[in-house]
């Protein structure tokens, strides 16, 4: 049973290891975190009308910042600074 799990738990390093788990890891957490915000003021029970329309529009411009040329740049420099080989 012991040796399963080891097997499990090296296969699930390796898999996270790999460039592309990495990288997608990397893309969800910044999309994810730019969205998070304007969930949790969807969410606030004091919650205005102008919050709403403003952190809508911020998501979606920081999203649409995100689709240029020079931001995905940004993030693979970023990104592979940060990756250890």
């Amino acid at each position: 049973m012991k040796c399963l799990m080891f097997m499990k738990a090296v296969g699930y390093l390796q898999s996270l290891e790999k460039f592309s788990t990495f990288f997608g890891l990397h893309l969800a957490y910044l999309i994810f975190s730019a969205t998070e915000q304007l969930f949790l003021t969807l969410q606030s029970k004091n919650t205005t009308i102008q919050e709403v329309v403003m952190s809508s529009e911020l998501a979606v411009a920081f999203l649409e910042r995100q689709r240029s040329q020079s931001a995905f740049e940004l993030f693979m420099i970023m990104y592979l600074k940060n990756l250890k080989i």
